[in-house]
């Protein structure tokens, strides 16, 4: 339904919000310089016109163009060549869902993956890579969207097979843990690749006890 176009994929980051962190801003920035000069095809660059988020997701699908999307988050930092490393992942492979690594905000910042317990799901706490032809992955069963390329075909099959919108809640699941129970449901694996980090941004207050006055320098 989104063939017969002259762009590879599609790249959109979760907008709609009345200000963006300004690290975003320069990782999107170099991220968009850098993919201009070493990806090979035309991207197109998007963002939806909502911010909550189900809604969001969704209009992404609905409106990406080519082969592949890319989701990003703006509470995220990441790398210029984010990209180029996780297509060469996909096409190496034949992946259908990849996401990069990040971690919570709060302590013990674990990584973002958890695993389903029914319809429920728990943290994932420790886990092992698995190598294949020199690419160490790790077989996620659920895991945030911050940072989320997926197939164009794992889409239509959800809407076909399902006959759902992707990122719709399955109650009471949030709009990513309910895209992933669908991976589930059609036994699409999706696969995290640790090497691929993304700095989950955070705001930290500053508290009296932090004020040194014998570091005041007049």
């Amino acid at each position: 339904m989104r063939k017969q176009t002259k762009y590879i994929g599609t790249v959109a980051f979760m907008g709609g919000v009345p200000t963006i962190p300004t690290p975003f801003v320069k990782s999107w920035t170099d991220f968009i310089v850098y993919n201009s000069k070493y990806i090979d095809g035309e991207i197109f660059y998007m963002t939806p016109t909502t911010s909550l988020h189900f809604q969001a997701r969704n209009e992404i699908v609905d409106k990406m163009k080519g082969d592949w999307v890319l989701m990003l988050d703006t509470d995220n930092k990441f790398p210029p060549n984010t990209l180029h490393r996780m297509l060469a992942r996909f096409h190496q492979h034949d992946l259908d869902v990849l996401t990069g690594l990040y971690q919570f905000k709060q302590r013990p910042h674990s990584p973002v993956l958890f695993k389903w317990k029914e319809n429920i799901t728990s943290r994932v706490i420790q886990f092992q890579t698995q190598a294949v032809d020199q690419f160490n992955y790790i077989e996620v069963e659920c895991a945030g969207a911050g940072c989320l390329l997926v197939r164009d075909r794992v889409f239509v099959r959800i809407l076909e097979e399902l006959k759902e919108n992707p990122f719709d809640h399955i109650p009471p699941l949030g709009e990513d843990f309910s895209f992933f129970k669908r991976l589930q449901r059609l036994d699409i694996q999706a696969i995290c690749d640790p090497s691929i980090h993304v700095e989950h941004l955070r705001w930290e207050g500053t508290t009296p006890p932090e004020y040194h006055p014998s570091e005041y320098v007049s």
